[in-house]
């Protein structure tokens, strides 16, 4: 307690105890008791003096006598309102004499205060003489312990709220930029099409058409071709981005991607070629143009519902926060992970990182919630996106089968997990990013969701390398 003891007022043991008996809380008293309790120094607190500050272990007890004291404590950087005011007669500081802890409050004069004080020897000497104050100052002790113990709840929920609030809008923001970036891309891309329209009503024939329309078919079939490992998918890309370089194609290594994200090869670009110079005067630049755009178009669309749903997934999520819904679907392992990195591939390529993908055929499907399972594999690749350095980064991503088990494995070169954090890294808010960047909530979701799917969640680390491993049984049963 921050009182000056040179302050001290010149009143007698007697007249302590006049005032004392004053006092509704005194009044009942004996006057042996009253004597008891009197005889220590009176000390003068001017108003506005900090007479303890929250988080100090007191060393004082005071019995205030005039005056008026506040009680209020800080959160973080600000200052709570005034959670007490205590008026004549209150006892201050035998919380943290018999707690043995920090005061959890600061005490403020509110105006000019007479302190009764004593020293942490002579407050237990007081406790062991006097009876009926040692039943006062216990029955005071207990309230503010409640007090405390409801204020401490409070914080926690409110402290909770703010970090899964905050955790809530990390996570959508990568479905909802996604999302806008989609629709915009999506206008450019039909303001093309109108333009390209114009041409193909003037420059091309009906055999030109059927066989364009061949192609587009492919990009609005609901069967899409076999994931492709990141091999696999360079080949076939560097093979269409070859063939329409050396036919004059522009932009050949940005349309690669899209046209083999279909399944188109080599094989079906002769095809349309050849319809398209079959009387010798047609380009096929602007059928080219016409189908990627289609197929980026539809590609787009299709990146809109799946942000949109994973949207109203999570919002779901936080209504059923503490239940997952029990309605089984058939879940491509494949599928459900890719699905996840195209939207992330935005903040992978802000990085600059690159990325290893290899997906394992003829898995089994899955029978848990979908929703969940994204869930997973967000919080995964957030945190691996985050890990991976800048200059060098790589992301390992990889599914397969063993041991009965179907698997996802979710990997970085980063700095790897420090060997005191790695007990600690699905604690709920326990978190090795910077302030405002982690919410420490992600990995315990996600290791909740895998838990009540029947699958399980580990991981190994190292610096310079990091995986996590996600598996389920290959025998689902419906969660």
């Amino acid at each position: 307690m921050m009182i000056d003891l040179t302050q001290t007022v010149s009143l007698s043991p007697a007249e302590v105890a006049e005032r004392l008996r004053a006092l509704p809380v005194f009044s009942t008293l004996s006057e042996e008791e009253l004597t008891c309790i009197s005889a220590a120094p009176v000390v003068h607190v001017p108003a506005g003096q900090i007479l303890a500050q929250q988080g100090e272990k007191l060393t004082l007890f005071g019995i205030l006598l005039q005056g008026s004291v506040r009680g209020y404590y800080h959160y973080g950087t600000k200052q709570a309102q005034t959670i007490s005011t205590l008026e004549p007669g209150a006892v201050m500081g035998e919380y943290a004499l018999i707690t043995q802890q920090a005061i959890p409050v600061t005490a403020e004069a509110v105006e000019d205060c007479l302190i009764l004080s004593y020293s942490e020897e002579e407050f237990w000497g007081l406790m062991a003489r006097c009876p009926a104050m040692r039943s006062f100052i216990l029955s005071q002790l207990n309230e503010r312990v409640r007090g405390a113990q409801h204020r401490s709840i409070q914080e926690e929920k409110l402290a909770a709220l703010g970090t899964l609030t905050a955790g809530l809008m990390h996570e959508l923001n990568n479905p909802g930029a996604a999302a806008s970036r989609a629709a915009s891309q999506l206008r450019s891309n039909l303001r093309l099409m109108h333009e390209l329209g114009k041409a193909f009503s003037r420059e091309h024939d009906k055999r030109e058409f059927e066989c364009v329309w061949a192609l587009q078919e492919r990009a609005f079939s609901s069967e899409r071709p076999q994931c492709m490992s990141s091999l696999e998918e360079a080949d076939a890309e560097e093979a269409l981005a070859e063939w329409l370089e050396s036919n004059n194609v522009p932009n050949s290594w940005g349309l690669a991607p899209i046209l083999t994200s279909i399944g188109i090869t080599t094989h079906d670009l002769d095809c349309l070629k050849a319809e398209a110079l079959e009387d010798g005067k047609h380009s096929i630049e602007n059928i080219i143009a016409w189908l990627a755009s289609m197929v980026s178009s539809m590609q787009l669309v299709g990146t809109i519902e799946e942000s949109i749903t994973r949207i109203t997934g999570l919002v779901k999520a936080v209504k059923t926060y503490t239940y997952e819904g029990k309605s089984g679907q058939s879940i491509d392992l494949n599928e459900s992970v890719h699905a996840t990195l195209i939207l992330l591939k935005h903040k992978i390529y802000e990085k600059q990182l690159s990325i290893k993908k290899s997906f394992a055929g003829g898995l089994p499907p899955l029978s848990v919630h979908a929703a969940g399972l994204n869930q997973i594999w967000t919080n995964l690749l957030d945190n691996a996106i985050d890990a991976a350095p800048s200059k060098g980064g790589e992301i390992t991503v990889k599914t397969g089968a063993n041991d009965g088990r179907i698997f996802v494995t979710i990997g970085d070169n980063g700095a790897g997990i420090a060997p005191e954090d790695q007990g600690k890294i699905f604690e709920t808010f326990f978190t090795t990013k910077p302030m405002g960047v982690g919410t420490g909530l992600g990995l315990g979701i996600a290791q909740r969701i895998a838990e009540q799917a029947g699958g399980t969640i580990s991981f190994t680390s190292e610096p310079g390398k990091t995986e996590f491993t996600v598996s389920f049984p290959i025998k689902q049963e419906s969660k």
